[in-house]
Parts: structure tokens; C-alpha cells; sequence
């Protein structure tokens, strides 16, 4: 072999490759980041989104800035527009004292020692926030919007108060409510003659109907159920009534259970329920009209004193004018007529005529052996002597005791059947006198209700006081503005 060098070059213009550091295996070199293009652009639009919500965010910051400088400039010119008033009001108050005070003076001969306030104020036009304030406060009345919003609240709901209750019932309901009425008070006369009938039938006396077939108790049944339109299945019960109790073959078990039957059919024939409804449906009024207006009368009320306090008298004036406008609407509402107190005396006084008749019916049950009384029922003060019932009731009731004391002395004794028929007819008898002035009563309530009913109300005062309401008010807010602007203007 040739002792030449080998030559490592490879040919290339003769250059030969410098050397080059040997790799060490562990040692720890840097990292040769390798990024193509595409790379490189995705980069930069990452960086250039992110600048740009960088800026948005400052600009949201500086909006937000400017916001809350602006409400602090708005609170601050609001507190010096109030200071501003009461500055105002104060030297008008000055004033007016200095000037009563000159004239007491004047005649006294001694006006040169009376001093004379000032009330040169200070410029302040360069004063931007002071500027803004009274800018505001010469040209904006406070708390304009919720004033408008409660006025429009208050009209709307005197508005409808006013149409609910100037509404009235029409004459078929009101006729319907008579019927029933007049109906309940015809069959509660039928219960005393059917009283009655029983206890002829019961003593071998029985009571003869007339050229219809009909007993008295029947007949006046019938008048009350065409005048309150009865459903014709309580026309059925007439029938066995009248064929028991007008002859002494009947049974007496059969005779005292088609009377108590027949009683309940008189009672409940035309339904309490049905009267309340007839008569709360031509009552005029509503609770929901009475607080609409009085809701809405206390809202105007309100507004005026927050005009006042605000400073804007003469807004808050007008106000109170349709304040006190609003009490020709208040003045007709049904509510001040007593109308549902009438119609509660009226239910009341019903009620107390029926408990006369289930008097005389706990009566008739023990006379007719539907009834036995208890041990401690028997004797003296038993249940003959007790008038805590009928004390109860309001009505006059010596006469009404004394019978039922001698139908329990009758039906202790061995007494005969006309003794025994003319004490149990006391008994009615005397009851039917106790409630001719309860019957009264439910007439003339009865009366009373619908004259009520068919009052009309009165347009020549409801309409023009809805119309004072809605407009002062409002020509007092546009008169305030103007006045205000006008200030501001001369300032």
C-alpha cells in the first residue's frame, strides 16, 4: 500500500469538507425549531386576535369609565339642583321676611333700621357641574317618568273603579230576585198553614180543601212555585199532601212523615243559595271597584306629595285639583249607599224568619211523637219552660211562651183532643204573630234592595270629575315644564 494521504473531499471545486465537532451520546444540546410558513402565518393571526381583544376590552373599559363618570356627574348635578332649591327657597324667605318686616317698620316710622339682605349671588358660570345643575333644575321636573307612570296608573284604575261600579243590574235580573224573594215568603206562609193542617188532622178535625182538591198549604205552594219558577218534581210532593192530611182514615205515622216531608219541600224548594246569588248579582258595586278607586285616589295623593317635596308646586296643585275632582267619582260608588249592608240585613232577617218556623216544627215533632224528650227534657223548666231559643230570635215572645208552656201542660195531662188542638194551634198561632214584624222587615229590605238596584248613577258628576282627574294633572306637568324652561331660558 501507498504511504498518500487519502484525500476526503468530494470532487467539488476542490473544496474539502471542514471537520466536524463529534456528536457526544447524553449531552444536552439546544433544540433547532424547525417552522415552515403556514406556521409562521398562524401565528400571527393568533397574535393579531388577541390584540384586537385587547383593544375591545380597553375600549369596553373606557365606555364603561365614561358611564360611571357620567352618572356621577348626573348625581352630582342633581344634588346641586336640590341644594340649589333650597337656596333658592331660602332667600325667598328672606325676602318676603324683610319685606314684612319693612312694613311693620314703615308704620312705625322706623324703616332706615331695618337691614337689607342681599341676594346678589355669587357668579358661578364658570362652574361646569354647577351650570349642569341648574340647567336641570330649571328645566327638568324630578322624578318626571315614575310621576307619569303613577298618574297614568291612578287614572286608569279610578277610570275602571268608576265604570264598575256605575253598572247596574238589568230588570230581568232584578224580577228574578223579586221572584224568588216573594216565592220563599209565600212558602214559608204555605209551612204555617201546613202547621196547622197537621194538627187538625192529628186531633180528628182535618182541614177540607177546596174546589181544586188542594189544601190551603197546597194551594199557596203552588202560587209560590209559578212566582218563583220551581222545578215542577216539587209539584209532585202537593198530591199525597193533600190526599193525607184532608181525612182521619190516614195513618198517623203516614200523616207525620208526608207533613215533615212536605215541610222540607216548602224549606228548601227555593235555596238560600239561589236567593244570596239573585241578589249579589243586582247588588251595583263591587269590592274590586271600591279599591280600584280608592287605590287609585291614594296614588294621586302620593304623586302630590312628591311633586311638592320635589319642588314642583305647581304641578303637585294641579294634582291635588284632580285629587279632589276625584271624589265626584268616590261619592257614587255604591259602597257609601250602604248597599251591602242592606242586602246583609236583608239575609239576616230571612234567616230569623225561618228559625220561627223551626221553633214551632221542634214543637210539632214532640206533639206528633216524632220527637221523645230526654230525661232531663221532662219536669219543670224542661223543655216546655226553656225561651233561650226564641230570646235568640229578637222578637217578641211572652205570648209565644206562654202557649208552648200550656201545649206541654195539654200533652202532660189527660187532656181532650180539642184541648189538645187549641193549645198546638196557639202555638202557631202565636209564632205567626212573633214574626209578622220579621216579615215586615224582609219586605221592606227586600224593597230596599231593588230600589237600589234600579238607581242609576249620576253622569253629570262621575263623567266631569273622571275628566278633571285626567286632565289637570296632566296640564299641570306641561305648565311646570314651561314655567321651567322659561326660567331656564331667562337665566
Amino acid at each position: 500500500m501507498s504511504g498518500t494521504p487519502r484525500d476526503d473531499s468530494d470532487g467539488r471545486d476542490g473544496a474539502a469538507e471542514p471537520d466536524r465537532p463529534m456528536l457526544v451520546l447524553g449531552e444536552d444540546l439546544p433544540d433547532v425549531e424547525d417552522t415552515t410558513i403556514e406556521e409562521l402565518r398562524v401565528q400571527e393571526a393568533a397574535l393579531e386576535r388577541q390584540r384586537r381583544e385587547l383593544a375591545e376590552q380597553a375600549e369596553q373599559e373606557r365606555d364603561l369609565a365614561r358611564q360611571r363618570l357620567a352618572s356621577q356627574r348626573r348625581e352630582a348635578e342633581r344634588e346641586l339642583a336640590r341644594r340649589q332649591r333650597e337656596i333658592d327657597d331660602a332667600e325667598r324667605r328672606l325676602v318676603r321676611t324683610e319685606r314684612r318686616l319693612r312694613r311693620q317698620a314703615a308704620r312705625l316710622g322706623q324703616e332706615d333700621r331695618v337691614p337689607r339682605v342681599s341676594t346678589t349671588r355669587t357668579t358661578r358660570s364658570s362652574n361646569r357641574l354647577l351650570a349642569g345643575a341648574r340647567e336641570v333644575s330649571s328645566r327638568r321636573i324630578p322624578h318626571l317618568q315614575t310621576v307619569i307612570t303613577l298618574l297614568v296608573a291612578a287614572m286608569i284604575a279610578l277610570v275602571v273603579g268608576a265604570a264598575l261600579s256605575a253598572s247596574r243590574a238589568d230588570e230581568r235580573d232584578v224580577a228574578t230576585f223579586e221572584g224568588l224573594d216573594e216565592s220563599r215568603a209565600l212558602l214559608r206562609e204555605a209551612t204555617d198553614a201546613l202547621d196547622s193542617e197537621i194538627v187538625r188532622q192529628a186531633t180528628g178535625e182535618p182541614a177540607a180543601p177546596d174546589a181544586d182538591g188542594d189544601l190551603g198549604s197546597a194551594g199557596l205552594a203552588r202560587i209560590a212555585f209559578d212566582r218563583g219558577d220551581v222545578p215542577t218534581f216539587y209539584r209532585d210532593d202537593l198530591e199525597p199532601l193533600n190526599a193525607a192530611l184532608s181525612s182521619t182514615d190516614t195513618a198517623p205515622v203516614r200523616a207525620a212523615t208526608t207533613w215533615e216531608e212536605t215541610r222540607n219541600t216548602f224549606r228548601y224548594a227555593v235555596s238560600s243559595t239561589e236567593v244570596d246569588d239573585a241578589r249579589e248579582t243586582i247588588t251595583p258595586g263591587s269590592p274590586w271597584a271600591t279599591t280600584l278607586m280608592w287605590g287609585g285616589a291614594l296614588v294621586l295623593l302620593g304623586v302630590t306629595v312628591v311633586l311638592w317635596r320635589s319642588g314642583a308646586r305647581l304641578a303637585a296643585g294641579f294634582t291635588l285639583a284632580g285629587l279632589l275632582a276625584s271624589g265626584l267619582a268616590l261619592a257614587q260608588d255604591p259602597f257609601f249607599d250602604g248597599v251591602t249592608a242592606r242586602a246583609e240585613a236583608h239575609e239576616e232577617a230571612v234567616d230569623r224568619a225561618d228559625d220561627v218556623r223551626d221553633e214551632v216544627r221542634r214543637d210539632l215533632e214532640v206533639m206528633l211523637g216524632l220527637r221523645a224528650l230526654a230525661p232531663y227534657e221532662q219536669g219543670d223548666d224542661g223543655f216546655w219552660e226553656q225561651t233561650y231559643g226564641l230570646e235568640e230570635l229578637g222578637v217578641a215572645h211572652d205570648e209565644w211562651a206562654q202557649a208552648r208552656a200550656e201545649l206541654g201542660d195539654a200533652l202532660a195531662q189527660d187532656s181532650t183532643t180539642e184541648e189538645l188542638r187549641s193549645a198546638a194551634l196557639g202555638v202557631i198561632d202565636a209564632a205567626g204573630e212573633a214574626s209578622v214584624d220579621v216579615e215586615a222587615e224582609v219586605e221592606t229590605l227586600r224593597q230596599s234592595v231593588v230600589d237600589t238596584a234600579e238607581q242609576g248613577w249620576a253622569p253629570g258628576l262621575v263623567l266631569p270629575g273622571l275628566a278633571l282627574v285626567i286632565l289637570l294633572p296632566l296640564a299641570g306637568l306641561g305648565i311646570e315644564a314651561w314655567r321651567r324652561r322659561q326660567e331656564g331660558e331667562d337665566r
